[in-house]
């Protein structure tokens, strides 16, 4: 899909019971590689981008006492968070969120980047978020694990329509270092 089908898609069209299922179990583990590689103590503004739901601010804020702000692009989603939860959710993409740049001791995504059609360019903009000394975290699904080979297409997470960009250990290293991004520390699982 061109850039404007696959925006459209994702403000119209995504989200599901299923989705949301996912997204509350992956949020005890975004919450649990937080305090994991950040001295949580030192982070007092925080921004997770492509939040779906809004769970992961509903989290941080419960273990850590952040406040976070959310930027999603579905309308499903972000209403959701809002409604349901009572978090702070900018449903726009991230250039449209009216948020200030480098504002945010953390920014993070968290199964974002794979769906996204120039990672180069969305990187370059998470960058454009984090304050001076704060830190940026992405995570996806490695593309590259023994899983994913075994598994070739029956690998759950080859989602033509949605997951365009792939990732493993090594790629994501050559995009931070064209970016000029130090890595403090890398989690893998296969």
């Amino acid at each position: 899909m061109d850039g404007k089908c696959l925006s459209d898609y994702y403000r119209k069209g995504f989200g599901s019971e299923r989705h949301r299922q996912g997204r509350l179990i992956n949020t005890r583990i975004n919450a649990w590689v937080i305090g994991r590689l950040l001295p949580v103590r030192q982070v007092l503004s925080f921004l997770d981008v492509g939040t779906g739901y809004g769970y992961l601010l509903r989290e941080v804020k419960s273990r850590y006492d952040i406040q976070g702000n959310g930027v999603e692009l579905s309308e499903q989603e972000s209403r959701y968070g809002k409604d349901h939860l009572g978090v702070d959710i900018k449903n726009a993409s991230l250039e449209e969120s009216g948020l200030a740049v480098r504002s945010f001791d953390l920014v993070t995504c968290f199964e974002v980047i794979e769906h996204v059609p120039d990672p180069v360019s969305f990187v370059k903009a998470l960058v454009g978020y984090v304050k001076p000394g704060g830190y940026l975290l992405i995570m996806t699904d490695n593309f590259e694990s023994q899983v994913a080979h075994d598994l070739g297409p029956s690998f759950p997470k080859w989602i033509p329509h949605s997951h365009i960009s792939h990732f493993g250990p090594k790629t994501l290293e050559r995009l931070f270092d064209d970016q000029g991004i130090r890595i403090v520390e890398q989690l893998s699982y296969t």
